[in-house]
């Protein structure tokens, strides 16, 4: 590739007026600028909608969105994937943010790698304070899911293997990361702080999540059923103590 492709950044959003301007920041620091920018909002009842279009004019026509109920995170994902533009596919939560040079970083990358899945580091933010910075290695899914804020996808390996499946609800994203792995999709890992996370979003897993990532497990055959029901077990099991502790 000789050209600098057009890279197309994708943010689900729903009631998100707290953090959604920081998240919009974050792609007009960009050192990138081919970039086309799709917020696709679930129909919010706050005032998200209203500070999205306070910055539309900074984008010189190439900020694009949609405000309509859907049917949860993932089908608004899958909503940006249809509409978006570029050869690369990055998707940024309403609550998160990128580096400044996230995307020039995954660009060049991409540029001698059009047929991988690129992801980078993961800054954990919690209380305005850095806690940990974090990269699972694709070579470990079976474990657990790779930084999913700073994963970067080519649109043909979507075109090729489909999008995120709606029957799961917080996981969805780890699906699709093993369905790529199981298509012997390439990855590339990056040794640079791609996105920053913040404490207590959807995507923070508790145990609804990492039962449904326990299912997902045994689907692909990561983990047997029997070992799946005992996991299952003891979450719930730790969970109830749990309760047992606080209401006593």
């Amino acid at each position: 590739m000789s050209t600098r492709p057009l890279i197309s950044i994708i943010t689900p959003s729903f009631n998100s007026q707290k953090t959604i301007a920081r998240t919009i920041e974050s792609l007009l620091t960009q050192t990138y600028e081919n970039i086309e920018y799709i917020i696709v909002d679930g129909g919010s009842t706050d005032s998200t909608v209203d500070i999205i279009k306070q910055y539309e004019s900074k984008f010189s026509g190439k900020l694009r969105m949609i405000s309509e109920s859907d049917c949860g995170m993932y089908d608004a994902m899958n909503k940006g994937i249809l509409l978006a533009t570029g050869k690369l596919i990055g998707i940024l939560n309403s609550d998160d943010w990128y580096e400044p040079d996230a995307i020039e970083s995954m660009t060049d990358i991409y540029m001698l790698n059009d047929d991988s899945v690129l992801y980078g580091i993961l800054r954990y933010i919690e209380n305005n304070r850095e806690t940990m910075l974090y990269r699972m290695h694709h070579e470990s899914l079976k474990d657990g899911m790779i930084t999913h804020p700073t994963c970067f996808v080519p649109k043909v390996i979507y075109e090729k293997y489909g999008t995120f499946d709606m029957k799961y609800l917080i996981s969805a994203d780890y699906e699709l990361m093993l369905r790529f792995k199981k298509n012997n999709v390439k990855f590339i890992p990056v040794d640079k702080i791609i996105a920053n996370f913040s404490f207590g979003g959807l995507s923070t897993l508790n145990n609804d999540g990492l039962i449904e990532s326990l299912r997902i497990r045994n689907n692909y055959n990561y983990i047997s059923y029997g070992r799946m029901i005992w996991e299952i077990f003891k979450l719930q099991v730790k969970s109830l103590l749990k309760k047992i502790n606080i209401t006593g």
